[in-house]
């Protein structure tokens, strides 16, 4: 039986970017004001990059933090994050993320309930990529702790986004959708956590359905293992705009390299132009399963590169 590794069947798209995530995001909020209903300790802390500060409001359940990026400029976000480097408890729990162009009226962008920071970890919260506003804020409507910190805040745009597409599929009711902005996008990767792994343990082939909307190589499919290594391949479009089903030989790569897939990864390799791609039912065949079908095949030699298996690494068959 096939190995499914991964269908793209996501609910919408805060979903599949909670799954998809790395290192995509810029922080926007620079150059504008923050301020907060009340300021214990100053809201221009929460954005200042530094994780020893933080803003602080003491007392009461409710308030708000708001970045303003001043007159004459807004920006539209897909996500925004919290650091949190001491006292877990002393943090928002149920709140919303809100955007405004005039400070009065504001449109719900993101609503969390019974939030809980983890020490050290950037949690991000990602969403539909919002109209553009000057104004956004954290509205608070309960805290852990009636002492509530924000130690660092990000208000985030994709330099590598993707979402659920429900119009371009291959099979089943949806697939991903990337976009690689021209130049910013290059090496920038999405990465997936696999949990549980996938065991890949005698699978010869795996096959995935691709489409973009440049033809060339521009960009690798890699999965790491959890004993540490990483295998990766070049994609190559042959015809722009044309879902076609590739096939990567990993045949060569042994089992103790492909039986705990941990991670699952997509990375720009050429960004000299902006490129849409869309991912659809990716699976793992053994040598006797999902011969036939379309599309192109990746085939050649396997070399082991600090810890990266490349593979299909010789010649291109389409």
């Amino acid at each position: 039986m096939p190995v499914t590794i991964d269908k793209f069947e996501y609910a919408d798209d805060s979903e599949i970017r909670q799954a998809w995530i790395s290192n995509f995001g810029v922080d926007t909020a620079t150059g504008g004001t923050a301020t907060a209903s009340l300021e214990t300790k100053p809201a221009a802390d929460a954005f200042d990059d530094n994780a020893a500060t933080f803003w602080q409001k003491n007392g009461g359940a409710t308030g708000w933090i708001k970045y303003d990026f001043g007159e004459g400029n807004s920006v539209a976000l897909d996500g925004y994050s919290f650091f949190r480097n001491i006292n877990p408890g002393y943090s928002v729990k149920n709140f919303t993320l809100e955007g405004s162009n005039d400070n009065i009226n504001w449109t719900v962008l993101d609503t969390q309930t019974n939030y809980y920071p983890v020490l050290g970890v950037t949690r991000y919260f990602w969403f539909a990529r919002s109209s553009a506003y000057r104004y956004y804020r954290i509205n608070i409507t309960a805290v852990n702790n009636v002492n509530t910190l924000i130690y660092e805040m990000e208000l985030l745009q994709m330099l590598l986004s993707i979402a659920r597409e429900t119009t371009i599929i291959k099979e089943g009711s949806s697939s991903a959708k990337i976009v690689a902005p021209q130049t910013t996008s290059l090496n920038k990767a999405l990465t997936r956590t696999v949990t549980p792994t996938i065991n890949l343990t005698d699978q010869d082939n795996l096959k995935i359905w691709v489409r973009a909307s440049r033809t060339g190589t521009n960009f690798k499919l890699g999965l790491h293992d959890s004993g540490g290594t990483t295998t990766e391949s070049n994609i190559a479009i042959s015809s722009a705009d044309t879902w076609e089903e590739k096939t990567i030989d990993i045949s060569a790569v042994t089992n103790a390299n492909k039986d705990a897939i941990d991670s699952l990864i997509l990375t720009i390799t050429n960004a000299d132009a902006e490129n849409t791609i869309y991912l659809d039912a990716w699976y793992g065949y053994s040598e006797d399963e999902g011969t036939g079908g379309g599309g192109g095949c990746l085939v050649g030699s396997s070399a082991l590169v600090g810890g990266h298996i490349l593979v299909g690494h010789g010649s291109l068959i389409n």
